[in-house]
């Protein structure tokens, strides 16, 4: 049904779990659930070197298996690069209208999501992003991202009184935020593509994630880049569950990012 409309794009690397896919499967089933049988990139970063030189064979077991499968199209890079270059070279190749951003262990939980309201918001130019939320609520201490004069007396160490209804976009509730951050989130292309080929947000040989990158951006110009959550009340706000592939790594050692 959304084969011509959405391509999904979710970026992997080596993680302790592997060589299971387990973590990779079920975020593949959410996305199946909700979109049926769209395009899947699967993009594998290389192995940062000495920091996970010990995790390569694990990481190359799990991407052989990847590669026999017939619902991914695998794009792989022999050293490690990070999510935004993978990104932006995965977008150059994207044919649909709209991509579905998402990491390989964040799941889009399985509860009701209204696609064609989201998608019609988002062609007809009233967002350009929607997230889906990985809280049942917002929280506290980010209730001051939320614009409209929903939350009152919300600061950012505190939270506030939410004094507004969620607002109702075009059918769909839907909260505006001045927060761009990594949780799955549905965009159109040429806007995606635009802020990744933009050189004051990335560099060409950027090493980084995407969302630290555009945090500044889209938080001290939120009428530009009209970033929304998705905000429905049954059973809650959530649409999106990190499933922690990481864990508590301690052998995950961070370089610096360069933007």
């Amino acid at each position: 049904m959304y084969e011509k409309v959405i391509t999904a794009v979710m970026s992997s690397s080596a993680i302790p779990s592997h060589p299971s896919t387990e973590i990779v499967d079920r975020v593949i089933e959410g996305i199946r659930h909700h979109l049926g049988d769209i395009e899947i990139l699967l993009l594998c970063d290389g192995i940062r070197t000495p920091e996970h030189e010990s995790r390569r064979g694990a990481y190359e077991e799990y991407k052989l298996k990847m590669r026999d499968r017939p619902d991914v199209r695998m794009m792989e890079w022999p050293t490690s690069v990070q999510q935004a270059f993978m990104t932006r070279e995965a977008l150059r190749h994207v044919k649909t209208p709209l991509v579905l951003h998402d990491e390989h262990d964040y799941l889009i939980t399985p509860s009701p999501i209204d696609w064609e309201g989201i998608i019609n918001v988002i062609q007809q130019g009233t967002a350009n992003v929607v997230r889906f939320h990985n809280l049942e609520t917002i929280h506290p201490q980010h209730e001051h991202l939320i614009l409209d004069g929903i939350f009152e007396g919300a600061d950012g160490y505190h939270g506030g009184t939410q004094v507004k209804p969620i607002p109702i976009v075009c059918g769909v509730p839907l909260l505006r935020t001045s927060q761009f951050w990594g949780c799955p989130f549905l965009t159109t292309t040429k806007w995606f593509r635009e802020q990744m080929e933009d050189p004051r947000k990335f560099s060409a040989d950027t090493y980084c994630e995407i969302e630290p990158a555009l945090y500044t951006w889209v938080n001290t110009n939120p009428d530009e880049y009209r970033v929304f959550i998705y905000a429905p009340s049954e059973p809650s706000m959530r649409r999106s569950q990190h499933l922690g592939g990481r864990g508590h790594d301690n052998d995950d050692p961070k370089r610096e990012m360069k933007w």
